[in-house]
């Protein structure tokens, strides 16, 4: 494995100067692949199974999008990912609706991102808009949870605001994820346990 793919996404992680949105030149979709396929992942899923990611919720492993993260991870490693999500993002922001806060929501933006991405690696036909829209939504999730984390520093946010000028603001619904979780999702994801 090359140096630059252990560290896939690594400009996403923290408020610096090498901090950048991810653009589709990033993707390199036959390396990912590979990665995946070497740490047991299996892409060659079903058309069922590759549908269901175009539904809208990842909540749990029966319905929704999470009938083809289990396909792909297998039983154990959907369960570990799901406890995974949850724990990383312990203390994060949580989904508030109608003033009520939702309680398990912590994780739902790496839950979301995890099956962003397999979606785009077990998509047979992938084009340009497909891999334009998960940077747009990678981009989304990395800039809201990065100025959640600096909410104090005019500064810090001030730096995440220039290095994602391009990037439309998300729906206030939108879920983000926590600072340098996209690194260490993709090193979950690749893992060989």
């Amino acid at each position: 494995m090359s140096p630059e793919n252990t560290k896939r996404f690594d400009h996403l992680s923290t408020v610096t100067e090498s901090l950048r949105p991810l653009a589709t030149s990033d993707i390199d979709i036959p390396s990912m692949r590979m990665q995946l396929t070497e740490a047991g992942l299996n892409l060659g899923i079903t058309e069922v199974e590759r549908q269901s990611f175009a539904e809208s919720q990842f909540r749990n492993l029966e319905s929704g999008r999470g009938i083809g993260m289990m396909a792909v991870l297998g039983k154990e490693k959907a369960e570990a990912l799901l406890v995974w999500c949850s724990e990383r993002s312990k203390g994060g922001p949580k989904l508030k609706s109608k003033g009520k806060v939702s309680e398990g929501s912590e994780g739902r933006g790496l839950r979301q991102l995890s099956a962003d991405l397999i979606q785009v690696v077990t998509n047979t036909e992938l084009t340009q808009a497909d891999l334009e829209k998960f940077c747009l939504r990678t981009n989304q999730r990395v800039m809201k949870g990065l100025l959640w984390e600096n909410r104090g520093s005019k500064e810090a946010k001030k730096t995440v605001h220039q290095a994602f000028a391009d990037v439309p603001k998300p729906e206030s619904t939108f879920s983000s994820v926590p600072s340098g979780s996209v690194t260490e999702l993709w090193s979950f994801l690749t893992s060989h346990n």
